[in-house]
């Protein structure tokens, strides 16, 4: 018979996410750090947001200019579960 744990596991790897995008306009992150991003020009890739001076950076880590700016992000998603 399972545990516990490994019940709670399970559940967890059954589970589908739900991913939603956030308009920045609406709402920013409350935490730095990496989000996936939709640029101004439709993009999508994953940034580096730094809540004490609200920059945004492509994973590269090469800052997003104005022209290109993020206009939604959301959270990465968990790993699958093995």
């Amino acid at each position: 018979m399972e545990n516990t744990k490994e019940l709670n596991e399970k559940k967890q790897c059954d589970l589908h996410v739900v991913m939603q995008w956030v308009a920045l306009k609406d709402q920013k992150p409350d935490d730095g750090g990496f989000y996936i991003c939709c640029l101004e020009n439709g993009a999508v890739t994953e940034c580096l947001y730094t809540w004490f001076d609200n920059r945004w950076f492509l994973k590269d880590r090469a800052e997003v200019r104005q022209h290109n700016k993020v206009v939604y992000w959301m959270e990465r998603p968990e790993p699958p579960c093995a």
